[in-house]
């Protein structure tokens, strides 16, 4: 009896959990394709209180669900269709975000060793308008090896210009992609921490 109220007890909320990240699918795309306007784009509601709260509460249950039952759900409660795009195999399991129109990577701790040619990046959901491009890495002097590409096929890429300050290297991209890098022009291997990897989406 115990057996199989716990498998229905699992089983609902499994359910509820796909549910939910179907909602958050949902919201994702109805975001992106309604009211774009300059102003105000977007039609999500009750993202300063509400959204904050159901998030908080899908990731404590889905954490002490987890914990129970031996489970491993995610529990990053905010969707993201995009994936990291990248040959690098200390990168290979590394998480990429999507909070508001920004989508990061989430920094490695280790030193990264990037081969000749090595590459690191975002493979979009499908082609879509990407406006800013920015990243950091630290020693910065990996910088006068690397470039900054763009392409909507992943076989045919475009350089996209940079510009170096003390907080990151910024690009204004301002055009429709859907896969973005940053690869490794040296004979050499590079080394080196990404501090931060970030592009703002339309």
């Amino acid at each position: 009896m115990h057996t199989a109220l716990q498998a229905k007890q699992t089983g609902d909320f499994e359910r509820s959990y796909q549910a939910l990240n179907a909602i958050k699918a949902q919201m994702y795309e109805i975001d992106r394709n309604e009211n774009q306007n300059p102003y105000q784009p977007g039609v999500v509601t009750g993202s300063l209180v509400v959204q904050p709260f159901i998030d908080k509460s899908f990731a404590y249950l889905t954490n002490s669900y987890n914990s129970t039952f031996d489970k491993a759900l995610e529990v990053e409660a905010n969707y993201n269709p995009h994936k990291l795009y990248t040959n690098v195999a200390q990168l290979q399991n590394q998480q990429v975000t999507l909070r508001e129109r920004t989508l990061a990577l989430n920094p490695p701790l280790e030193v990264i060793r990037l081969e000749p040619k090595g590459y690191f990046g975002f493979e979009l959901q499908e082609p879509i308008r990407v406006e800013r491009i920015s990243y950091k890495l630290t020693p910065a002097s990996v910088y006068a090896n690397l470039k900054l590409e763009v392409s909507t096929d992943g076989t045919d890429w475009k350089l996209i210009d940079t510009k170096e300050d003390k907080e990151a290297v910024q690009a204004s991209a301002n055009q429709t992609v859907k896969f973005i890098r940053i690869t490794n022009t040296a004979k050499h291997t590079l080394e080196g921490r990404i501090e931060n990897l970030k592009i703002i989406v339309k």
